[in-house]
């Protein structure tokens, strides 16, 4: 880390703010209407560690949609907010936007049944707003 990003993120601490360098998702996406939401990918072998953990619950916290994709089910828990996706779900003959589509409406109806219905409770937990969600579903 350059000197500069060290005395500034030393500074922010002091003054009370939370900082993380560490940990970003290997990718941020933006569906058609701009709207972003990340993902980290994982192998087989492969961990989170516990800084993109943070990372990950940060930004989901912060009412960002965090995905992880997986090839195996076995490697993590999902989080709060955090949607984990085996990568094999994934169908060799979808492009990623309808995968993508497919893996949004699927969350939405599972947490639509969570809270029997409920758009206000669906759409915090989702870190949506009332209307996106309603928009999404007139989509779906």
């Amino acid at each position: 880390m350059a000197q500069i990003e060290t005395n500034l993120q030393k500074n922010l601490n002091l003054k009370g703010y939370k900082t993380v360098k560490n940990g970003w998702p290997d990718l941020l996406v933006t569906d058609s209407k701009d709207n972003p939401f990340f993902i980290e990918a994982k192998d087989e072998n492969d961990r989170l560690r516990e800084h993109q953990k943070e990372m990950l619950q940060t930004l989901a916290d912060l009412g960002f949609s965090v995905f992880i994709v997986a090839k195996t089910n076995q490697l993590y828990q999902q989080h709060k907010k955090l949607h984990l996706y085996n990568a094999k779900d994934i169908k060799e003959t979808e492009t990623l936007p309808e995968a993508l589509n497919r893996i949004e409406k699927e969350i939405i109806i599972k947490a639509l049944k969570q809270f029997n219905d409920d758009l206000k409770k669906t759409s915090a937990y989702l870190g949506l707003t009332y209307r996106q969600l309603r928009y999404a579903i007139s989509k779906m």
